[in-house]
């Protein structure tokens, strides 16, 4: 039987040459992206993705560049980004939440241990207190800093210590030096750095 070649034309030796291989590739894969939805697309840029937002979250931007940045390089589509987004939100509302009941808790252990220990005296004890913290907040910004960051407000025994320290600059009675022993035994572990020893040994 005879052999019947099939005619050989440009386009199929470059088939069979590889030339037109990436081509195909090219056309199969912009058919794929076209059939996919805007939400399955993985964008070219990162900032073109679009986060779920929540007003009672504040924005970071920083955070958020850096997230859809990481979102790219993992090959995170819309969809999915839009997805953990929401997630992030809820769980971080939770906390927010969460958070404000504890520090709700603390405030309210706090008055009830100091009308324990104040009495009758609770109301204006208090008072004076929270005076006396503006006072010093207006004298040294950092001391107001560091009830915020420390949380101190919450603590009874520092709301006491301030009142006494209100009643010893109305009173005029503050003596730094009055209350401190330079007997070394007293500290527990190494002098403190600005322990009354080694400012006098300057």
């Amino acid at each position: 039987m005879q052999n019947i070649d099939a005619p050989v034309n440009a386009e199929n030796t470059d088939i069979i040459n590889g030339n037109k291989v990436d081509n195909i590739n090219d056309k199969q894969i912009s058919t794929h992206e076209n059939s996919l939805s805007v939400d399955e697309i993985i964008p070219e840029n990162f900032n073109d993705y679009e986060l779920e937002r929540n007003e009672n979250i504040p924005t970071n931007e920083k955070v958020d560049s850096e997230f859809k940045e990481l979102a790219q390089k993992l090959k995170l589509n819309h969809k999915q980004v839009k997805e953990i987004s929401s997630w992030a939100n809820k769980t971080t509302l939770e906390s927010i939440n969460n958070y404000n009941i504890d520090m709700e808790q603390k405030r309210e252990d706090t008055l009830t241990q100091l009308k324990t220990d104040w009495g009758s005296q609770h109301d204006a004890n208090l008072k004076k207190s929270i005076s006396t913290a503006k006072r010093l907040t207006e004298f040294a910004p950092e001391f107001g800093e560091y009830i915020e960051e420390s949380k101190a407000g919450n603590d009874p025994k520092f709301i006491k210590m301030v009142l006494k320290l209100g009643e010893l600059i109305s009173e005029d009675k503050l003596n730094i030096s009055s209350g401190v022993s330079a007997d070394k035994k007293n500290y527990l572990g190494n002098l403190p750095v600005l322990s009354f020893d080694s400012m006098e040994s300057k």
